[in-house]
């Protein structure tokens, strides 16, 4: 499966290093890196996780968002920052409680990085997102 980061300004550019991803260009606003992704139905989101590189005096803004497309209504479930100045990759958590409930057939689910620096002084390494899918299931009603 590929996964494809997007940016939700084709003036946010960005380049490649060691494993990360950071912003050449940033244009003015609060311009991100996003990732949009599928669960199962009913899968529960319990939490997020972003690897990012954070050594600049300004801090990365992380988050994960629900979207309805049809009425463009848009909700964090989820936000913070990185902090610090430091070459070590930082591991940022954010548990989801209570646990998002996934329905892809009205929202999509987007996973959000606004680096506010335009250097690889703010790395995107990865993220990571925890969740449970549901246990009990209909039973199998056979018509013969």
């Amino acid at each position: 499966m590929e996964i494809q980061i997007r940016t939700i300004s084709s003036s946010l550019t960005y380049s490649a290093v060691g494993g990360a991803i950071y912003a050449t260009a940033i244009p003015p606003g609060a311009f991100s890196f996003t990732l949009d992704f599928d669960l199962p139905r009913g899968a529960e989101i319990t939490e997020v996780v972003f690897f990012v590189v954070d050594n600049h005096a300004t801090d990365m803004a992380l988050g994960l968002r629900s979207y309805i497309p049809e009425t463009g209504q848009t909700e964090f479930l989820a936000s913070g920052s990185s902090s610090g100045a430091s070459t070590e990759i930082q591991i940022i958590v954010f548990p989801i409680d209570p646990p998002v409930q996934m329905n892809p057939t009205t929202t999509a689910y987007r996973l959000r990085v606004q680096p506010n620096v335009a250097s690889s002084a703010h790395l995107l390494y990865g993220a990571r997102v925890g969740y449970t899918i549901p246990t009990a299931f209909l039973p199998l009603v056979r018509n013969e």
